[in-house]
């Protein structure tokens, strides 16, 4: 199980509520790497993902040598996965928000993230009949 100490929560929570805010104004920067904001997650076509600090979980070990009763702290990277659809102007689709190990260890649950990110943006676009 993954958790976050209140303190951390409270600061993710702020730091959501500012990246939607300066992305509302459209001031969010947009290109490959940790210098930008928003990235297209090039496994799943029309995804985006919004980068936000790196945040320390709490974690639980499933290996019966560090089965102790305190978790781990893991340092884990912070996303919001969203979606603009083409046939619906002026909308954002928040798709999810998910954390992930930092570095290329992480991409395999990035892409797994991207993935489910994406069959809910469809399910949306076939819901409400904008193919």
């Amino acid at each position: 199980m993954r958790t976050l100490a209140e303190s951390e929560r409270a600061v993710l929570r702020a730091e959501i509520k500012d990246k939607l805010a300066t992305g509302s104004k459209g001031e969010l920067t947009f290109g490959k790497g940790r210098q930008y904001d928003v990235d297209l997650i090039e496994s799943a076509r029309f995804v985006l993902e919004i980068k936000l600090a790196n945040h320390t979980f709490l974690e639980e070990q499933n290996d019966a040598e560090n089965s102790a009763d305190d978790p781990e702290p893991v340092e884990r990277q912070t996303r919001i996965y969203y979606t603009e659809p083409e046939k619906e102007a002026n909308l954002l689709l928040l798709l999810s928000i998910e954390s992930k190990l930092p570095g290329k260890i992480g991409l395999e649950e990035q892409d797994r993230h991207a993935g489910a990110a994406a069959r809910k943006a469809d399910e949306h676009c076939i819901y409400n009949k904008i193919l």
